[in-house]
């Protein structure tokens, strides 16, 4: 239920954090402020934002996450400046970022 996942969904998932690997979170209501909580799910390798409220200032939180591989940014508002700081993490393979700014 999409909608129904928002910030603070990601904060009662904290003491759990470290058990997600995949978080999919496509056309979720999260926003950058959801991003400072993500940090925190340090095996994440696997993160879908795309079509989500997330913007470059939220992106760049996600670099602290050193375990990402795959991250879908696709129509979010995301600048190319944002998916550039991302590239500053050597295990980030993958960027989507389709229908961004």
């Amino acid at each position: 239920a999409p909608a129904k996942c928002t910030d603070d969904t990601l904060a009662h998932l904290a003491p759990v954090s470290n058990l997600v690997v995949d978080a999919e979170l496509a056309r979720t209501k999260v926003t950058d402020k959801g991003m400072q909580t993500l940090v925190d799910f340090s095996n994440l390798r696997y993160l879908d934002l795309s079509n989500t409220a997330v913007t470059s200032a939220g992106a760049q939180e996600l670099v602290k996450l050193d375990k990402l591989e795959s991250l879908n940014l696709t129509e979010t508002k995301v600048t190319r400046s944002g998916i550039e700081s991302l590239q500053h993490n050597p295990r980030l393979k993958r960027i989507y970022s389709f229908e961004t700014p």
